[in-house]
């Protein structure tokens, strides 16, 4: 339930998964926007979510209990994937944390993606055979993201580990979608 009364549904509640892929429901995702991207303000930020934003383009960097992920969506921008049910908590803690600086800008956008969980041989092929980004293991090491389109559709892609394990972030219109196209993929 949410704090309205209302029943939060997974945009991928019913749909067939193929081999896998699991879906990460209702992650917290918080946009984090400085248009004056100082030392103080990574100091605050880091300060407050214990892990300081990545300044390498198309990198990500994890706190140390690997449950939120910072991730470089352009020189002034981050997304911030927290735990399911984190979102208010880390949203308040970024308010805190940068209160005094009038030009960062903190917003909840948890609702807008959904993620999937890409592991395994055939899956991890079919995203690979698929995506607009050479995917191979000395380009896209575990640490990397991108922004790319992928089956047509603007995802946001994260390599977790070398095993490897990636994570789609995909807008929730288009989730089952993107799930029913990995299960064509993977059977052909």
């Amino acid at each position: 339930m949410t704090p309205h009364g209302l029943v939060a549904k997974s945009p991928l509640e019913g749909v067939d998964l193929a081999d896998g892929i699991v879906e990460l429901a209702f992650l917290a995702q918080i946009n984090l926007r400085a248009n004056s991207a100082s030392v103080d303000m990574f100091k605050a930020v880091g300060s407050a979510l214990g892990v300081l934003p990545s300044v390498i383009p198309n990198t990500f960097s994890a706190a140390s209990d690997g449950q939120l992920h910072v991730v470089w969506l352009g020189p002034n921008e981050w997304l911030i994937v927290g735990a399911r049910g984190t979102a208010a908590n880390i949203e308040a803690a970024l308010n805190n944390a940068c209160a005094a600086d009038d030009a960062v800008s903190v917003v909840d956008v948890s609702a807008n993606r959904t993620t999937l969980s890409i592991t395994g041989a055939a899956a991890c092929a079919a995203l690979e055979r698929n995506c607009l980004v050479d995917l191979h293991p000395r380009k896209f090491v575990a640490g990397s993201c991108v922004q790319t389109l992928f089956a047509r559709t603007s995802v946001i892609l994260l390599k977790m580990s070398d095993e490897p394990e990636y994570r789609l972030l995909v807008r929730s219109s288009l989730a089952a979608y993107i799930a029913s196209w990995f299960v064509d993929a993977i059977e052909v």
